[in-house]
């Protein structure tokens, strides 16, 4: 018997979402806001860097490593401008 593994996309999106797995965990989640993106979000943190700024979603988690790294023009989660009292410490 063969089976098929599912990545976390493969339920979430339709197969033309160009989005990553970490984006699409936040929206199944916590729901979806395609009027908005992360850009607007009080949840965005920008970390400057030496050459360029680098963005992480306080509430996804946050890291000195790319996997945490976050883009602006995603559309945003349902959490979007919902400062949470966990990220108010």
């Amino acid at each position: 018997m063969m089976t098929t593994q599912l990545t976390l996309s493969d339920d979430l999106a339709p197969v033309d979402f160009p989005y990553p797995d970490r984006i699409l965990y936040m929206r199944r989640i916590y729901g979806a806001d395609d009027a908005h993106r992360c850009e607007t979000c009080v949840n965005l943190l920008c970390n400057p860097g030496h050459t360029k700024n680098y963005y992480k979603c306080a509430i996804y988690g946050t890291s000195f490593s790319d996997a945490t790294d976050w883009r602006q023009k995603w559309p945003a989660c349902g959490l979007w401008q919902q400062w949470t009292p966990a990220d108010s410490d």
